[in-house]
């Protein structure tokens, strides 16, 4: 009867640990996951500020030139203010590309743990037969097993 008890709470406490670490490493990918879409939104805004700081440079730049009489619509002041546009425009495009690949960093590590919970839980789920398995065959033998004879011993009650 012990060996009964003792194999269901082994089955039991091993699925239960499964069950554990599946649930926790679903969290941890829902973790994961909202921290990559917080990364791709946070890029998104910085290379958005990127780009208005860009245009605040070109519009000094554009005033400065103008301010010391300069054409800014053609020769040096164009190139330098088309360059500034193209330089802005890269480093936001850096930053979103940056910021692309955190987050999908982040979304594989999220994948990687809800495979690493499945696998736990599997795990268990075969642990927890195999001992089943093995507590049951145990319980059986006991109850099934051919009885053994010693003919040095009383049979029953009986006194020699």
């Amino acid at each position: 009867m012990m060996m009964i008890v003792g194999t269901t709470m082994t089955v039991g406490s091993t699925l239960a640990q499964g069950s554990a670490a599946n649930k926790q490493a679903k969290f941890a990918a829902k973790q994961a996951q909202a921290q990559a879409d917080v990364e791709q939104v946070a890029a998104s805004q910085r290379a958005e500020k990127i780009r208005r700081l860009g245009r605040q440079q070109q519009g000094e730049a554009r005033a400065a030139l103008a301010g010391a009489g300069v054409d800014v619509g053609q020769g040096s002041a164009l190139v330098i203010d088309k360059q500034i546009g193209l330089d802005s425009q890269s480093d936001a495009m850096t930053e979103l590309l940056t910021g692309t690949q955190r987050a999908t960093s982040l979304n594989d590590q999220a994948g990687a743990f809800k495979i690493a919970g499945k696998n736990a839980k599997r795990s268990a789920q075969m642990s927890a037969f195999g001992s089943a398995i093995s507590g049951g065959a145990k319980a059986s033998s006991g109850w099934q097993g051919t009885p053994t004879w010693d003919p040095t011993k009383p049979i029953g009650n009986a006194e020699w």
